[in-house]
């Protein structure tokens, strides 16, 4: 099937020939495919191409660029003189009663390679229907350069210009000072609810000269800041409720006013999330345990850090620390049930003094199954959904030494911080050191363990050691 496109004929500034006009774009789809140097079709893209088109309201459609290859590249000479041509799979004449050429192209035989549109031609392919006739461009290159040179044009169409920085284009969008601004709805139906909530946010932190504070701390335009933060609580599927712009404002400024140095923007996006729940629900000291672990783990040297990535990291963190608290003990001893009451005791303090939320503390007879198979598959459970293990040594008993080994080699090999804590009561006198009740075996010898002599000593150290491990010291 041919398919003949007219327009025209012109040179370039780089001295390539090309054929400008209008065809249907369903034309220029069936005459022409992508080639490999074309980006990866991105759906989302795709998506939004779709969206943009069919609102059919301020629509410009700029040219589709394709490359049509001539095995004999003199007869550009035809074209400049409008001189009738046949080259393999298309025909080239002149018609002076119009002043336009017209190139036939056999499908079959020959397919244009898209340059520049290919997204476009690809949205309209998965479903649009409102586009008839689109501008286009041919250039004609010579067969044995034409990959080479359509790679360069390419680049320099889609890398080598600048593209419009969002600071600017937000400043052009909320510009209050022209004759006719865009009124909230006007920016709502033509750039979205997130452009709105923007703009809003944008005002309020120039009433309040808060655009040095926020130029000193993150080396970015306070604009994009806002567009950028705005988009990505949308993203996280922050309830409505906390997007309203005086809740958002005073995060800022509550993080602002905490930091005292630069940080990259993913992070600060990251700060203003925690203290915007926390400002609301003040229970949470989310904040705080982030920006311990923040601090504790140097992610602020950590440079284009992705705000989505850290704050779902983060989170993951939190479930798996709140969770609960896995006690590993020998049984039948007055002596480590006191302990567990003890664990219990500071675990709640600490939920008391923090407001956050009391982890379940749990030990192994708490465990009940109908066959051995089953209480050991449901320890191993307990302890793979456990945020913290506590082990007491003494009586040196073969459960507690399974668990600690479970613990360790799963924690590594997830990846995870060995949250292990061995716990040993030291004897009264030396002597007793060869007593069974306090010998530890060889292979855990050498690693740390919180030693006491006294209730009061375990519980001031379990205390310390738990605020390290939650983030609150």
């Amino acid at each position: 099937m041919a398919i003949i496109l007219n327009g025209i004929i012109s040179d370039t500034l780089g001295g390539y020939i090309c054929l400008r006009g209008f065809a249907k774009i369903s034309d220029l789809i069936q005459i022409s495919e992508s080639k490999t140097y074309q980006r990866e079709v991105i759906g989302e893209h795709i998506e939004n191409i779709k969206k943009f088109y069919e609102k059919g309201k301020y629509l410009f459609f700029p040219e589709i660029i394709l490359g049509c290859n001539l095995s004999n590249y003199s007869l550009c000479e035809n074209l400049r003189n409008n001189e009738p041509f046949v080259d393999s799979g298309i025909k080239y004449k002149y018609l002076k009663t119009d002043s336009k050429g017209y190139l036939t192209i056999d499908e079959d035989a020959i397919k244009l390679h898209r340059i520049d549109g290919n997204h476009r031609l690809n949205a309209y392919e998965k479903g649009m229907t409102a586009l008839e006739e689109v501008p286009f461009c041919i250039l004609f290159l010579a067969e044995e350069q034409a990959v080479k040179d359509a790679k360069v044009i390419f680049n320099n169409i889609n890398y080598k210009n600048r593209s419009l920085r969002e600071e600017n284009n937000l400043k052009n969008i909320f510009d209050e000072s022209s004759k006719y601004p865009y009124t909230d709805d006007e920016i709502k139906n033509n750039y979205g609810e997130n452009y709105k909530k923007t703009k809003y946010l944008i005002k309020e932190l120039e009433k309040n000269n808060k655009i040095s504070d926020i130029k000193k701390i993150v080396n970015e335009f306070y604009r994009e800041i806002s567009f950028k933060l705005i988009n990505t609580f949308l993203s996280l599927g922050i309830n409505e409720v906390y997007l309203n712009t005086e809740s958002l404002y005073k995060a800022i400024v509550d993080v602002l006013d905490a930091q005292k140095e630069k940080i990259d923007l993913g992070l600060f996006i990251a700060y203003v999330y925690y203290k915007l729940f926390d400002n609301l629900n003040p229970s949470n000291q989310k904040y705080k345990l982030f920006t311990n672990w923040v601090r504790k783990n140097n992610i602020i040297k950590i440079k284009d850090i992705c705000s989505e990535d850290v704050i779902n990291i983060f989170n993951n963190i939190l479930d798996r620390k709140k969770r609960q608290i896995f006690v590993s003990m020998p049984f039948g001893t007055k002596k480590c049930d006191n302990m567990f009451n003890i664990i219990q005791k500071v675990v709640e303090k600490i939920s008391q003094d923090y407001n956050i939320d009391t982890p379940l503390v749990l030990r192994i007879d708490e465990l009940q199954g109908s066959s051995t198979y089953k209480i050991i598959e449901k320890i191993e459970n307990a302890i793979e959904d456990t945020g913290y293990l506590i082990a007491i040594l003494n009586y040196q008993s073969p459960n507690v030494y399974h668990e600690i080994g479970y613990a360790m080699g799963y924690f590594k090999g997830k990846g995870l911080e060995s949250n292990v804590l061995l716990v040993l009561e030291e004897p009264d006198n030396k002597d007793d050191w060869d007593k069974d009740e306090y010998k530890v075996a060889f292979n855990l010898q050498g690693y740390k363990q919180l030693r006491y002599k006294i209730h009061k000593e375990f519980e001031e150290k379990l205390e310390e050691n738990l605020l390290l491990h939650y983030g609150l010291k």
